[in-house]
């Protein structure tokens, strides 16, 4: 079974995670909308469904949904599109800036064009298995507010972006473990350069956000309104993009 994404063939498909079990099949010759896809999702109750596609929309609607522009945009964009598939390796996107800059925001944005959840963003894991206990819970795993990485923690990351084992004592028993295997994109943000190992860094794609002026801030509530009406033509975008891609 495969979670939030899976791949069939020379296709992939995204799970809508609707009541009626829909997907996305995208291949290179474009994408559609299936009622059964051929293979089969597993889902968590955190996991929150996507809009319907609107075909025909374009990079600058996801632009506009985003709201960002200039190469922040284009790294985004490629970020995303690598959200989107089953093998090799994933980047990690850290998002950095001063206060006011909508990384908070920005990095919800992102994991909400692929992956909703009940808890979009959550605050660094403990440990290990606090990790790998998330990643099994969604595809995308999204920190927020990070002004200080541990060594350990670091690595994790980076095991967890290119692949990588994870054991833990079996419940009940003294001489058991059972092994999580995943490999998940992650999205990281905070004020300080928190991402600072090198091993981190070269799987690292990192946008940094200017402040934005106080005369262009808008309230929360008119932000995600604007996303809402964007999102299904700009997951569109998104879309094609994969399919060029492949």
């Amino acid at each position: 079974v495969a979670r939030r994404v899976g791949r069939c063939g020379d296709a992939l498909y995204l799970d809508l995670c609707d009541k009626r079990w829909r997907a996305v099949e995208v291949t290179a010759s474009g994408w559609r909308i299936l009622e059964a896809p051929p293979i089969h999702f597993v889902r968590s109750p955190a996991m929150l469904s996507l809009p319907d596609p609107t075909p025909g929309g374009t990079p600058s609607d996801l632009k506009e949904a985003l709201n960002v522009d200039g190469d922040a945009l284009t790294l985004i964009m490629g970020y995303m599109v690598g959200m989107i598939r089953t093998v090799g390796s994933f980047p990690i996107l850290v998002v950095t800036g001063e206060q006011g800059a909508a990384k908070t925001t920005t990095s919800k944005k992102v994991r909400r064009m692929v992956d909703p959840n009940k808890a979009d963003l959550r605050s660094p894991p403990r440990n290990e298995h606090d990790l790998v206990i998330t990643a099994n819970h969604g595809l995308v795993l999204a920190y927020d507010n990070l002004s200080y990485l541990s060594a350990n923690l670091s690595d994790a990351f980076c095991r967890l972006s290119t692949g990588g084992g994870f054991s833990t004592r079996k419940l009940w028993a003294d001489d058991e473990e059972v092994i999580f295997e995943s490999r998940r994109p992650i999205v990281l943000n905070g004020i300080e350069d928190f991402a600072t190992r090198p091993d981190l860094l070269d799987r690292a794609v990192v946008i940094h956000l200017p402040a934005i002026p106080k005369d262009q801030r808008q309230p929360e509530k008119v932000v995600w309104e604007q996303f809402e009406a964007l999102r299904p033509a700009a997951l569109a975008a998104l879309l094609d993009a994969v399919s060029s891609a492949l």
